[in-house]
């Protein structure tokens, strides 16, 4: 469930302790900010150790496929979507997945 932040640049905030879209993973975070006027929608998958979520990278790339960016940081990877204004109802959409 993604909670309102309330703010101006930071919009909403979700803290998943359960698997995500990546079936394998054991968590996840979501925060959907305004980054040079678009939407920012950063999903961060948790996993049980830093060499799993190497292994899971594919997995992730498959799922969140409008991320255009990934990074690996220990047990969690990174993807990153970015949406214009004009298609804020499906970045938010894609968010509540």
């Amino acid at each position: 469930m993604l909670y309102a932040a309330g703010g101006a640049t930071h919009l909403a905030l979700a803290i998943e302790n359960f698997p995500v879209q990546v079936l394998t993973s054991k968590m996840g975070v979501v925060a959907v900010d305004v980054v040079s006027g678009h939407v920012q929608v950063t999903n961060i998958v948790g996993f049980v150790s830093s060499s799993f979520a190497s292994s899971q990278l594919a997995a992730v790339k498959s799922s969140y496929k409008f991320a255009s960016d990934f990074s690996i940081y220990e047990e969690c990877i990174r993807a990153d979507e970015t949406f214009a204004f004009t298609n804020l109802q499906g970045a938010v959409n894609l968010a509540g997945e």
